[in-house]
């Protein structure tokens, strides 16, 4: 399978394509980052890295891994009229290190580098709600949030694939 990467970067709130470049390998590992807050959000997307309290299981992460970047309905702090989306694709560059980093004014003991194949407007990016029956790693299908309540979660090949399938899809159809 071929996911096609739409590269792009938030201008004054606007998405613009810098080129489009086809993805061709998908690790069999991937992770879903779960945000919270718009403020860490835009502090992770400029500074392409994230960080991880000391209790967050991140061993696992490998250079090359991909993620897709998950944003809760909350994180722009009105849940009532937002929702719960995917807004970006990409890979870990190396794997978790011991580097501190300070993101939206909280501290984090453990860091990793990512490089952003795909990226949306804030509050543009793909609804995650629709894709909840078809994720096998969510086995409660009416009560699905606190599968995401983590902010790192492993999610197997076949969710990965269905996750930037669906994002590809989204992208493209915000693109006309």
């Amino acid at each position: 399978m071929l996911a096609l990467s739409l590269r792009e970067t938030l201008v004054n709130d606007r998405c613009r394509p810098l080129r489009r470049e086809p993805v061709s390998r998908l690790p069999s590992v991937g992770w879903l980052l779960v945000i919270g807050e718009v403020e860490a959000l835009r502090w992770i997307i400029a500074n392409g890295r994230t960080g991880f309290r000391s209790n967050t299981r991140s061993g696992g992460i490998a250079a090359g891994d991909s993620f897709a970047l998950y944003t809760t309905r909350g994180s722009y702090h009105n849940p009532n009229t937002c929702v719960s989306q995917v807004l970006g694709l990409g890979t870990f560059t190396s794997s978790v290190n011991d580097e501190d980093v300070v993101i939206a004014r909280e501290h984090f003991p453990k860091s990793v580098p990512l490089a952003f194949a795909s990226l949306l407007p804030e509050r543009k990016g793909m609804p995650f709600v629709p894709l909840v029956p078809k994720l096998s790693f969510i086995r409660s299908k009416t009560g699905w949030a606190p599968y995401l309540r983590s902010a790192l979660v492993q999610v197997p090949d076949s969710d990965m694939r269905l996750i930037v399938r669906e994002f590809n899809r989204h992208a493209a159809s915000a693109d006309r």
